[in-house]
């Protein structure tokens, strides 16, 4: 009989605390992160993804196109130059809240990114090798039309 009694009252405390699973500490930690953040960090936020959203093929870069301020920029720049589709771009030396902030939302601690249809594909070295590959072109043309002639 004591049994059967403990049984049912794992049962019972299964079935009350399972809702309650999907929680944890780190659950609380991001909320409390959310919650915390500063206007100003929601705003830097909010033009990184309607910045993202807006553009199909965008790279996050130190300095311009014209002119890279690091090898890996200019690397990447080169790379999306040669397969000859119009791409956006992000100074981030320029927008130091977007510099801070992007890392944290992508995951991806450096610059260059390279962002293609919303989602992050990778520094210069992940652009190079699918460049080099041939993955990078075609990826590309697909998101962003041709130059009109």
């Amino acid at each position: 009989m004591n049994i059967f009694l403990i049984l049912l009252k794992i049962i019972f405390f299964i079935i009350i605390f399972k809702p309650f699973s999907n929680f944890s500490v780190y659950n609380l930690g991001r909320l409390v992160e959310d919650l915390s953040m500063t206007e100003q960090a929601r705003d830097t936020v909010a033009l990184i993804r309607d910045q993202i959203a807006k553009h199909p093929v965008l790279l996050y870069m130190k300095g311009t196109p014209q002119f890279p301020q690091c090898g890996f920029s200019a690397r990447a720049v080169e790379a999306l130059s040669q397969i000859g589709r119009p791409f956006a771009y992000v100074n981030i030396l320029e927008n130091q809240d977007i510099r801070a902030t992007l890392p944290q939302i992508a995951n991806w601690p450096t610059f260059p990114q390279l962002w293609i249809n919303g989602e992050l594909i990778g520094g210069s070295d992940i652009m190079l090798e699918m460049f080099q590959n041939g993955e990078l072109k075609p990826l590309v043309e697909q998101y962003s039309p041709a130059p009109e002639a």
